[in-house]
Order: structure tokens, then sequence, then C-alpha cells
């Protein structure tokens, strides 16, 4: 499985490098919030606000890339640091992020990836995250638009339209 999910990733991280060994910051962003439920009007302001906060935004190399994807696999545990912190009304700042994604993985996210993630999602520019902020994003993400109920159809029928999207997004 791990192998599988490193080709697809593979796939994803190439068909935006444009031939590169990196990938911009924005298109880091784009990669991780092209699955959740927000709008159009939000996707932008998303990526608006990127380019406000990192002005000399920073590249990402496909190790790097892969890592934040393998820490995404552990959602569910770092989802319970969070909501401890949540729990006590205290927003995870970039260090105690930092420290609790190795703690879930065993690796150290590069300041890189660091930065574009605090960047897109610290919605009230305190330099820290909240539950709301990052993990229900996330979660939206990893479902990929397959959640029960969507548009009335099965999951199934949602599972090709996905497919069929994003096989033809990447042959434009």
């Amino acid at each position: 499985m791990y192998n599988l999910q490193k080709e697809s990733l593979e796939f994803e991280f190439h068909s935006h490098s444009m031939g590169s060994d990196t990938i911009s910051a924005e298109e880091f962003a784009r990669i991780l919030i092209r699955h959740t439920s927000i709008s159009s009007t939000e996707y932008k302001g998303y990526i608006d606000k990127l380019h406000m906060r990192l002005p000399a935004a920073p590249t990402i190399p496909f190790a790097e890339f892969l890592k934040f994807f393998q820490f995404l696999n552990t959602l569910d545990d770092f989802s319970l640091a969070m909501k401890m912190y949540t729990s006590a009304e205290r927003p995870i700042s970039l260090s105690e992020f930092r420290r609790a994604v190795k703690a879930c993985t065993g690796h150290k996210l590069d300041a890189s990836v660091l930065k574009t993630v605090f960047a897109l999602f610290d919605e009230n520019e305190d330099g820290c995250l909240s539950y709301q902020e990052f993990i229900q994003k996330m979660r939206e993400r990893h479902c990929r638009g397959l959640q029960d109920g969507q548009h009335g159809a099965n999951r199934g029928e949602v599972y090709r339209q996905c497919m069929t999207r994003e096989i033809r997004s990447a042959l434009v």
C-alpha cells in the first residue's frame, strides 16, 4: 500500500513540478486544498493569503512533500494532540506542531513545508493553528469528496467522477 501511495504522490508532485526537483509553495498549497470543501472564492483567498505571508516563497522537494503526506496518514493521532490543545483553549505553535509531527511519524518536517502550512491555514494570523484551522481541512482532503450523501450519488459514482476529473486535469 505504501508503494501505491508513494507512486500516486510522485505522479501528483511531478504533474505540478514542470520537470523540476521541487514545487513552489503555491503548488504545494494548491495540492493541499484541492479536495477540501472551500469555495472558489475562498480558494483564491487562500492563495492570495499565501502570497502575502510568504513573499519569498520557499520551494519544496519531493522528499519533504512525501514526508508531509505520510504525516497526514497519522492525522488521527495528531488530531488527539490538537484536541488536547483545543480543550485547553490553546492553539498549537509552529514549534509544537513540529514536535507533534515528529512524535507521530518519526520524521522532522522541513521549515519550508511548515511555513507554507502555517501561512495557509493560520486564519487569524496569531502564529498558531487551531483544530478548526488545520485538522478539519485536512480531514476533508483525506476523504477526497467521498463523504456520504455528496450530491445524492453513491460512493462508487462519486469515486468514478473524481478519478475522471483527476485524470483529465493531469492530462491538460
